[in-house]
């Protein structure tokens, strides 16, 4: 079964299972409504002279509101499944082409960036939006800085690349996690709020008093009330002495108490959104070390959370107008809230930062892991801490089907490190250098790469493909260009590996300087710790490779005419190409004669 019938098939089930429960809550419907009614009735007969009837209808009551638990029940379900049936119809219409399905990350900056705009990182058809369903708005963020920024150490890659190993055949688990967070519908500003609440000052900071008096008048409270009951004596002035006296004071506290319930009331959503997603984590038995970490940390923080969800409940039950005014009266039941969400909030707080980054941490390597279940063809990358080098089999772009994709063998850096690729137009040329790219920003986050084999060193990437000028900034394209060339320039100064990935530089210039341009940076580079991939056009640039044997060395793409079309295989090879069609197609579409 292959990654679309998989997906299809869960649609099926899904839909089947919301269909059932769909069937159960209206059948739980029409129950309760028919046990309400059996409740009137029997309330008719009771009021009508047959005593039994009351207690009938005190049984048909509890059995209604079980009717109303059940519903409330079964309407959670219906709305997670529902949930599930729209992720995997997603999947399914993704898998078909239909890219908007899913978050593309225009949202993150890359202007600036070393390669993400020239990699298609973000954007329609990007690979952010091929791995991207992360649970949380902090893991989204995660996921691309991680895509921005891959892995630099080889012990850390290997780490994360098992933690996916463990992840990736969970599919249940997986989806459960990211509906879970779907539902919870998070603000960006969620996250900030929590820990802006608990850098507040303590509430009783100065106040501590009313903790002192709030302990004193709960025990005489309690006293007058055990009093009465074991004297069985009910004295007016003894029983609403404390409801008097409290009610007074609370008049006095009441502001301040309503404004912190008003605060804490708001966190409410997420405390519950955030308790779900630790009790989903610690539900599961994580095999790697990385998440096995990582889990044991979301384990502490689900049962704290489930203390503090059940705290908001009791925030909540202070509001009911039977319960409130009568435990404030006697007991402050306000104060004692907000004294446990005080204790539970100066034992936690230092912890919460840490609770969130493994959460999220986990959230990214879902998305991560499900990239890798999308892609059962991809290959585990091995990469090495050596000086820069590449080496695949059966390369090719990891966004691409890999049932239409040309495969190429590939190895830059073993015995040459700076690559000279000529081809005419549509050839294959950028497209070869931006799989190379992207299967490297794979191989160094621990994901799976579009190869039959791939090894790689551990090594910065930077690029100049897509050069735009810039209004704003008054750039001329030309100097734009020149100004992201100064940059890699930059970066590769400070002797840490890089690839540097080039298509048709200098673009903006005569063709005589742009040869000559072309070929001395090629050369520059030459001394830094860098391995070059340079597509052209300029087939005199191939020239280099007699001058620096064993340094330079070239690759084409070649074209064929066939009737009146062209025929493009893809197939790299090595030398020079001996291939135009930029006259032909002009001709063919009659822009020349």
């Amino acid at each position: 079964m292959n990654v679309l019938e998989f997906y299809e098939k869960r649609v099926v089930l899904y839909s089947g299972e919301l269909e059932r429960i769909e069937r159960k809550i209206r059948s739980i419907s029409l129950q309760r409504l028919g046990v309400l009614l059996l409740v009137g009735i029997s309330l008719y007969f009771g009021f009508n002279g047959n005593p039994m009837a009351f207690t009938i209808a005190a049984g048909l009551f509890i059995l209604f509101l079980y009717f109303i638990k059940q519903h409330s029940i079964a309407f959670v379900e219906k709305i997670r499944v529902a949930e599930l049936v729209l992720l995997n119809k997603n999947e399914v219409a993704f898998q078909k082409g239909d890219k908007s399905v899913f978050d593309a990350g225009l949202d993150f900056n890359i202007s600036n960036h070393l390669y993400a705009l020239d990699l298609d990182i973000f954007g329609k058809g990007s690979l952010f939006q091929a791995i991207n369903r992360s649970a949380t708005l902090s893991g989204k963020l995660l996921l691309g800085d991680a895509l921005l920024k891959p892995l630099s150490n080889e012990l850390d890659i290997n780490r994360r690349r098992e933690a996916i190993h463990d992840l990736a055949p969970d599919i249940e688990w997986r989806q459960g996690f990211y509906v879970s967070g779907v539902q919870s519908q998070e603000r960006p500003t969620d996250r900030k709020q929590l820990t802006a609440w608990l850098a507040l000052p303590e509430f009783f900071d100065r106040r501590a008093f009313w903790i002192f008096f709030t302990v004193f008048t709960s025990i005489i409270s309690m006293a007058i009330i055990l009093y009465c009951i074991v004297t069985a004596q009910f004295l007016v002035q003894l029983i609403f002495a404390p409801l008097l006296i409290n009610s007074l004071v609370f008049i006095f506290i009441s502001s301040d108490v309503k404004k912190y319930f008003e605060y804490f009331g708001n966190k409410t959503k997420q405390f519950k959104k955030y308790g779900n997603l630790f009790e989903h984590i610690s539900k599961r038995n994580f095999s790697s070390p990385e998440s096995a970490e990582l889990q044991e940390r979301c384990s502490e923080a689900s049962g704290a959370f489930r203390k503090l969800f059940e705290l908001s409940g009791l925030a909540e039950s202070r509001a009911n107008q039977m319960v409130g005014p009568i435990m404030n009266g006697y007991f402050l039941f306000d104060l004692w809230i907000i004294y446990r969400i005080e204790k539970w909030r100066r034992a936690n707080k230092n912890f919460f930062d840490q609770w969130i980054d493994s959460l999220v941490a986990i959230d990214m390597i879902s998305s991560l892991s499900n990239f890798s279940f999308n892609h059962p063809d991809f290959v585990d990358a091995e990469v090495k801490a050596t000086k820069p080098f590449i080496s695949a089999m059966s390369l090719a772009h990891p966004l691409m089907s890999t049932a239409i994709s040309v495969k190429n063998h590939y190895e830059v850096g073993l015995t040459s490190r700076l690559h000279v690729i000529t081809g005419s137009n549509m050839a294959g040329k950028s497209t070869f250098i931006r799989a190379v790219g992207m299967n490297l920003v794979l191989a160094c986050n621990g994901v799976p790469v579009c190869a039959k084999e791939f090894s790689c060193s551990v090594m910065g990437l930077i690029t100049s493909i897509r050069i735009t000028d810039s209004l704003e900034e008054n750039a001329s394209y030309f100097k734009a260009e020149l100004n992201r060339l100064e940059q890699l320039v930059n970066y590769l100064k400070t002797e840490q590996p890089f690839i540097v990935l080039l298509d048709e530089i200098l673009r903006g210039t005569n063709s005589d300087d742009k040869r000559l341009g072309t070929q001395s940076f090629l050369l520059k580079l030459k001394q830094y710790n860098c391995i070059v991939l340079l597509a052209t056009h300029d087939l005199s640039i191939g020239k280099l490779e007699l001058e620096y044997p064993g340094i330079v060395e070239n690759y084409c793409f070649e074209s064929q005419f066939a009737g009146d079309g062209l025929i493009f295989d893809y197939k790299l090879r090595k030398g020079i190409s001996s291939s135009t069609n930029a006259t032909f197609l002009m001709k063919r579409m009659g822009l020349i004669d």
